[in-house]
């Protein structure tokens, strides 16, 4: 995947709630026709075509969009082995996280295991307490690394052997907080107040990763036109465990993004 079918994933998307929202006002229209007291068709079809005016214009925004990316080469390093990716949402229960190399080619994934078609239907607030899985994938579909995450016992983070690596306390969204690494080391998070930049500090005061928002570099652009991009860059000497502990760490920030 590159950029250019992500945003005609998204552009899709956007499609359908536009024909489900046409759909549901020529039902009730026809279904009013039918009977003797007509209800006021304007005034009850009025929001479902205002959505679906909005839908369309996001639509052909996104399919404009992918016109206009200019993916470079494919990059072929493990996904744990680069020090920049750029994050895309696609529509899911609770998160679908896409991973890009700064060129606009797909570096890997993160997304929940088999996750329930009703989850679609219920409130965030309700979903939270469902214990969730999630899968992180490589560009190759291969499997990297698992988290789980509950509300009860906070975010768990395992390797490729399913070996508990790191552990987060609070699931939630946090400025300050630290993660254990089951190596004994912790990560100390330090977020801004308004979430733009979040760094990952190691027991030697290095910032082994951050996490920024509106600090995209303009290079990116032709094929991240949103400047407020998520972008997620490690410092080069990072390990492997803390990559992944960020990476799981970063998962559980940006829970129900797109639901």
């Amino acid at each position: 995947m590159t950029t250019e079918h992500f945003y005609r994933s998204q552009a899709a998307s956007f499609l359908y709630a536009c024909i489900a929202s046409s759909l549901i006002v020529a039902i009730f229209i026809a279904g009013s026709l039918a009977l003797p007291i007509r209800p006021p068709i304007a005034l009850i079809t009025l929001p479902f075509l205002i959505y679906c005016f909005f839908q369309y214009q996001a639509y052909m925004k996104y399919l404009n969009i992918s016109r206009q990316t200019r993916p470079v080469n494919h990059i072929d390093s493990p996904i744990l082995l680069q020090n920049e990716l750029l994050i895309g949402f696609l529509p899911a229960p609770a998160l679908r996280m896409m991973l890009f190399e700064p060129g606009g080619r797909l570096a890997g994934e993160i997304k929940e295991m088999d996750p329930a078609k009703w989850r679609w239907l219920i409130p965030v607030f309700i979903d939270r307490y469902f214990k969730k899985t999630f899968l992180i994938y490589d560009q190759n579909k291969q499997l990297v690394g698992k988290i789980i995450i509950s509300k009860k016992h906070g975010t768990s983070i395992y390797d490729i052997d399913t070996v508990l690596i790191a552990h987060l306390k609070n699931s939630g969204k946090v400025r300050r907080n630290s993660v254990k690494i089951m190596d004994g080391s912790t990560l100390e998070v330090n977020g801004s107040m308004l979430f733009t930049d979040t760094k990952y500090i190691s027991q030697k005061g290095e910032i082994a990763g951050r996490l920024r928002r509106g600090w995209m570099p303009l290079k990116w652009e032709n094929n991240f036109p949103d400047p407020n991009t998520p972008v997620i860059v490690f410092h080069p000497t990072a390990t492997m465990r803390e990559r992944l502990t960020i990476i799981g760490s970063i998962t559980t920030d940006f829970l129900y993004y797109d639901h």
